[in-house]
C-alpha cells in the first residue's frame, strides 16, 4: 500500500507559506497546536477538539495512512519572528467508506474501490496571519500527487466544510478542489456540509 509519513513535502515556489513535518518533540510547536485546538472558531467547525496534547503528539507523529503538516511562515509575509514557526496545520487521511458510499448514493461521486480517496482537513494558529492556508494547501496537494503517482495508485482527495465557514470553501476553492453539493458529514448530523473533490 502506501505510507503518507514517507511522503515528500513540495516547497511551491511563489506561494506565501511553505509546510513540513510538525515537530511532535517541540514543546512550543505543542503548545501552538494545543492553542489550535481549543480556539473556538476551529471547535465551531472541526470534530474531536480536546486540547489534550498526547492526541496532539500522535496526531503530529502520523500514521500511515493519517498525517498532520505543518504551515510554516515565511519571512515576507510573517516576518523573522515567526519564520518557520507553526502558523496551522494541514490534516490528511483515509475518507470513510460509509461517508464516500453516502456520497455516491446522492450522487456527488462515483465511489471507486480501488481508489485511493484522502480526506483533508486544515486550522490556522489564532495569531498568525491570513492568507497561509491556501499556498499550504496547494503545496500538500502538489506533495500527495507527486507521492502517489510514484506509487501508481489512482486518487481522489476530499474536503468536507461546514455551511457558515466561507474561509475554508475559498481555500478548498483556491487549491483546485471542486464543490459538488451538500450532505451530513456524519449520519447524526442535522447541517448539511459542502461537499468538495479534487481528483486526478
Amino acid at each position: 500500500m502506501f505510507d503518507l509519513r514517507k511522503m515528500k513535502l513540495v516547497e511551491l515556489p511563489g506561494e506565501r507559506a511553505r509546510i513540513r513535518w510538525i515537530r511532535h518533540d517541540d514543546p512550543e510547536e505543542m503548545r501552538r497546536l494545543v492553542s489550535i485546538d481549543l480556539d473556538e472558531n476551529v471547535r465551531r467547525y472541526v470534530l474531536e477538539t480536546t486540547g489534550d496534547e498526547e492526541e496532539l503528539r500522535n496526531f503530529a507523529v502520523g500514521t500511515k495512512k493519517s498525517v498532520g503538516i505543518a504551515i510554516a511562515g515565511k519571512s515576507e509575509l510573517v516576518g523573522e519572528a515567526e519564520t518557520d514557526r507553526l502558523q496551522g496545520w494541514l490534516a490528511v487521511y483515509l475518507d470513510h467508506p460509509g461517508r464516500l458510499a453516502r456520497g455516491e448514493k446522492r450522487g456527488l461521486l462515483t465511489y471507486d474501490r480501488e481508489k485511493v480517496y484522502l480526506e483533508i482537513g486544515f486550522a490556522r494558529y489564532p495569531l498568525a496571519k491570513q492568507g497561509q492556508m491556501g499556498s499550504a494547501l496547494r503545496g500538500v496537494v502538489a506533495s500527495l500527487k507527486q507521492y502517489l503517482a510514484g506509487r501508481k495508485v489512482s486518487w481522489c482527495l476530499t474536503g468536507y466544510v461546514h455551511p457558515n465557514n466561507e474561509g475554508s470553501r475559498r481555500v478548498l476553492a483556491a487549491a483546485g478542489f471542486k464543490h459538488v453539493g451538500e450532505m451530513a458529514y456524519t449520519v447524526k448530523d442535522k447541517h448539511h456540509d459542502g461537499v468538495y473533490l479534487l481528483e486526478e
